[in-house]
């Protein structure tokens, strides 16, 4: 375990697994954004369902 941190290897995981985790969280804050900008129209069919409520 140390020689692994010594490489560096967990160091570039873990900031892989930040960017990862930060670009998803984004990309969904960024459909969320897009679900709500169109009209009430679109966004009716949803809220009858009540499936896609989160």
């Amino acid at each position: 375990m140390k020689a692994w941190l010594q490489n560096g290897r967990f160091e570039t995981c873990l900031a892989l697994a930040i960017v990862i985790v930060t670009l998803v969280v984004f990309i969904r804050f960024q459909d969320d954004a897009e679900l709500q900008a169109p009209p009430a129209v679109t966004s009716q069919p949803q809220v009858e369902t009540g499936v896609e409520t989160f």
